[in-house]
């Protein structure tokens, strides 16, 4: 099955086995990963990969609940547990600030944020992001991973233009099979695929 065909559907491949003793041949079926999914999962292990002791922003668009915490886990996972997760609240003052008082020493591989769709006032905390940008990139020196669904998207698009263009956007989509998430052993954080 070719690339293209790939990135449409999951393909199914046929694993032949024999069995000498009792002169049989059985075929099984085999699912593969979901390509798109893989290939974002991928596209997040090699940024954050790549922005070990650098600040980057790394945005990553999910908007079903289960698929993204099962991608934190795997993420986590493959950087042995030295990413650091942080659930905002309803409430945070800004982002930079609530980052500050939280990160461990010594600071993470990365630091991963959900839970900016419920915070109450968004708008107040995106405006002031992209504010005090600058402040960012010289205080930490690790990724930080925003989840964000598509509403938080277009908000950071509107409210804070020069904090969104500074990140590379992520998208994760619910796999066609749910099956395709379980994990790919041969994922790397160092493997570089042409897209």
């Amino acid at each position: 099955m070719n690339e293209n065909e790939l990135k449409n559907k999951n393909a199914i491949s046929e694993e032949m086995t024999i069995d000498a003793s009792r002169g049989e041949i059985t075929k099984s079926a085999k699912v593969l990963p979901d390509y798109a999914y893989q290939q974002a999962l991928k596209r997040l292990n090699r940024a954050i990969a790549l922005s070990q002791g650098q600040f980057s922003l790394i945005l990553v668009c999910c908007n079903d609940a289960p698929l993204q915490q099962q991608v934190v886990k795997q993420v986590t996972e493959q950087f042995s547990g030295n990413i650091q997760n942080l659930v905002i609240n309803q409430s945070p003052n800004t982002l930079y600030t609530t980052i500050k008082k939280t990160i461990r020493n010594p600071e993470p591989k990365a630091l991963m944020i959900v839970g900016l769709e419920s915070v109450t006032q968004i708008d107040r905390l995106l405006t002031s992001s992209n504010l005090v940008r600058g402040q960012f990139d010289r205080c930490f020196s690790f990724p930080l991973v925003l989840w964000v669904n598509n509403e938080i998207m277009k908000k950071l698009v509107r409210l804070a233009p020069d904090f969104k263009n500074w990140g590379t956007t992520i998208r994760f989509t619910m796999p066609q099979n749910p099956k395709a998430m379980t994990t790919d052993k041969s994922l790397s954080i160092c493997s570089y695929p042409d897209s």
